[in-house]
């Protein structure tokens, strides 16, 4: 039997990079264009119970590069036949987080795993001064963030490996994404930039974070080179 129909290509999409690991599955894909930068997901959140609430179901944070222009609903599929969940991408005002991935469907309970595919939108103006790409900070600048980070953890839980089990790795999968990340920074009591922070950790550019990075051991500042930028500075 032949046929002969058009096929529609428009919904085929791809990434030259394994993109920024959001939550469970799902991965987070950046592309600017003439000045503006537009945020793809794709992939599956981890079956999980969503439970009737007033308030939404916080499933996923985003970075400050990725802050939406204002609250966006978009309608996704379930794993189960014919289901279908409301979700809404917004900005957030939490520190070092550019926005929140809420589920919002208050009167639907039940054990789903929902996919994040097909969620597209445009950022703010003000996420354009960040990048999940540039790193824009200096090798003392890295150093002095990453050992306030890594001291106040000691300071809580002992040491880094145990920092790592109970505020982070709580599935011990090895790897964490953003969205724990941010988790764990705040349950941790860090108060600093976390976009930056997770910037500086994610040393292969892997869109995760490792323990041997979680731990990283990035040496002494170099007070010479503070020195002379404090010279010209001040000239």
């Amino acid at each position: 039997l032949e046929t002969r129909c058009a096929m529609d290509l428009s919904g085929i999409r791809f990434s030259l990079n394994r993109g920024l690991a959001l939550a469970d599955e799902v991965r987070l894909h950046t592309c600017d264009i003439e000045g503006k930068r537009f945020v793809a997901l794709q992939g599956n959140l981890a079956a999980r119970a969503f439970q009737v609430q007033a308030d939404p179901q916080l499933v996923a944070k985003l970075p400050l590069s990725c802050q939406p222009r204002s609250s966006i609903s978009f309608v996704v599929c379930g794993k189960r036949a014919g289901s279908y969940h409301l979700m809404v991408v917004r900005p957030s005002n939490a520190r070092g987080v550019g926005g929140d991935v809420v589920w919002c469907d208050n009167k639907f309970q039940c054990m789903e795993e929902i996919s994040l595919s097909g969620v597209i939108y445009e950022v703010s103006p003000e996420a354009l001064e960040h990048s999940l790409e540039e790193r824009g900070w200096t090798k003392n600048r890295q150093k002095i963030i990453v050992a306030e980070f890594q001291h106040k953890l000691i300071a809580k839980f002992g040491d880094l490996p145990s920092a790592w089990r109970k505020g982070f790795d709580g599935d011990r999968s090895g790897l964490i994404n953003f969205t724990r990340f941010s988790d764990g920074c705040r349950a941790a009591g860090y108060n600093g930039n976390v976009s930056r922070l997770w910037d500086m950790l994610d040393v292969d550019r892997s869109g995760e974070i490792s323990l041997n990075e979680f731990g990283v051991e990035l040496g002494e500042v170099d007070v010479d080179s503070l020195l002379q930028v404090e010279s010209r500075t001040s000239e």
